[in-house]
Parts: structure tokens; sequence; C-alpha cells
């Protein structure tokens, strides 16, 4: 069943999603084969296969005007950068990776071969239980995009639960988002990469996170493409920002990417509502018929981080 999209009228994001629309249909995650492309509610929620995250929402999606995060955003000044620390050594689908301890939180990432500044910082945040960040299906599409764009790929797991010791970006709060955004900023940092033009892919409660809390507390810190897949929030915290400013304001993207009979997609719809009336720049892409998670992910994240960055 093709996707239908709902998205403002914005020349460059009329682009985009042409090209998301595209690998809707090719993926067939419209009618709930999400294939290699998107996740399965299990996967997503930590496999017990309810569909529910414990009351996390998820949400996601990228745009940009001529104000927004760009390819050029990036000084691209000569020198080299200290890095980060790899506490450990991993591998996920062929792919080798550190995990650190970084205040707090226990971080994937993936080291670039030189020591030069990245262009950007890409950030993943899971969904609830954090299979996905055990697993690392993202991992591979993340990476591969990442080296051809200069890109560091980070994933912090979550520090807070529903009471199960399950990791779930779902349940964290306020100060969860400013405890959080000083580990990005370290990765930043030690990377020399700009921070108007993060990078963010989220799932589920992951998603939730982004829309109730993270951007309301950290967007002043940290602006860019924000592809939220699989939902949305019912509540959000207050700024701790001025968001009414053109800027940094203006330097967001948003992308709500969902399925129509996702248990989530009524606040995919109220929080893609609330962010565009708060002036941000924002979209959505509904596939018709499709349940949580049950659609294309990777395709169209990336598509629209191209679009934001101007690609």
């Amino acid at each position: 069943m093709p996707a239908s999209v709902r998205a403002r009228p914005f020349a460059l994001c009329s682009c985009v999603l042409v090209g998301v629309v595209a690998c809707g249909d090719a993926g067939g995650g419209a009618d709930g084969d999400a294939g290699s492309e998107g996740v399965d509610a299990a996967s997503a929620e930590g496999g017990s296969g309810s569909g529910s995250d414990g009351g996390g929402d998820a949400s996601s999606e990228a745009t940009a005007d001529a104000s927004g995060p760009g390819e050029g955003s990036s000084d691209g000044g000569a020198g080299e950068v200290p890095g980060m620390p790899c506490d450990e050594p991993f591998t996920a689908y062929g792919l080798e990776g550190c995990v650190s301890e970084v205040g707090g939180y226990s971080v994937k990432f993936f080291p670039p071969a030189d020591t030069t500044p990245a262009a950007h910082l890409a950030v993943y945040f899971h969904g609830d239980t954090a299979a996905d960040w055990d697993d690392g299906w993202p991992f591979p599409a993340m990476v591969q995009w990442a080296n051809a764009h200069d890109t560091v790929v980070i994933a912090p797991k979550a520090t807070t639960d529903y009471g199960d010791g399950l990791p779930a970006w779902g349940a964290a709060q306020a100060p969860d988002a400013e405890a959080v955004a000083a580990t990005i900023l370290a990765f930043i940092d030690g990377y020399g990469a700009p921070p108007e033009s993060l990078l963010v892919w989220s799932t589920s409660g992951g998603s939730w996170f982004l829309s109730s809390s993270f951007i309301e507390i950290a967007g002043g810190q940290m602006q860019g493409a924000f592809a939220m897949s699989c939902g949305g929030s019912q509540f959000w915290n207050p700024y701790a920002w001025d968001a009414t400013a053109a800027q940094p304001r203006g330097r967001f993207a948003l992308l709500w990417n969902y399925g129509s009979l996702d248990f989530l997609a009524e606040y995919a719809q109220m929080t893609h509502d609330k962010f565009e009336a708060d002036g941000f720049a924002v979209d959505m892409l509904v596939h018709d018929g499709a349940m949580h998670c049950q659609h294309p992910i990777d395709e169209p994240t990336l598509a629209f981080w191209e679009a934001a960055l101007g690609l």
C-alpha cells in the first residue's frame, strides 16, 4: 500500500518527500513488511511484541529552510581533534566500534579514521528496552552514510526505566535531557563537530523523549535535523531557551515518520502540530496501513538528513 504524505509546502521538503515516498513504496513498509528499512515493534520495544513501550511515545522528521542546518555549517578547518577514549571495543553487523562511559551514559560510537574535525555528529536514540541498541540494527545504514559524509555516529543508552530495569528513553524527563545533552556536547567537542547541525535518528521511546523533553531543554545548546520515527508525545516540557526567537529555532528541521495504524499516531500528529504552532520547520511522513515501526525508517531518515544539509 503506498505511503501517504502530509507536509508543509516548503520547496525543500517537497523535493525530499518525492524520494521518501518512493522508499516507502519500494520497501513495502506501508503494508507492514518493514524489511531492512524498518524495525518491528518487538525490536523497537525490546521483543515484547505487545506494541506498547510502557507509556512512551515516538516521533520524527527533517526539513529545513535557508537558515537551517547545512553541509557547510562545519568550519572544516585544519588541525587535529582529541576524539574520545575507547573503553571497550564492540562489533555489530561487521562494524567495529567502541563503548565508553561518558557523563554517566554508556555510549556506543564509531571513531573516524582520521583526527580532523568532523562535519557532523549523528546521534541515535533507541526504543524502550534498548533491544535496538543491543542488537545494533540501525548502525549499518548510519555508519555507511556517516563514512561518506565525514560524520561521527554515537548512541547513548538510557539510564531510565519503568521499574523493570530495561533502559527506556520513554521514561526520561527534563533532568535526563540536561544530562545526555552534556554527554553529546562532550562528543561534539571531542570531534570538533558543529552543535548547530546535529543529526538525530530515533525510534519509539527515543522519539517520545526528543519530542517531550530534549528539544525543549537542550535546543538552545544544539540544533539540527531530527528524524523521529514511530510516534510522538501528548505532553511537552516548557522551553529552557527562547524558542520565540527566529534563531536558533530556525536551525531545526523536524520529521515525524510513522504508520497510520501506529498506536502512537495520534501523539505524532499532536506533536507535529505543536511544534508547527511554535514556529519550527516540520513535516510528516505517514505510511497508510502501517502499525508501530512497521514501515521504512532507514532510507526516509537519511533522505531527510540529506535534504536538511542541502545535499
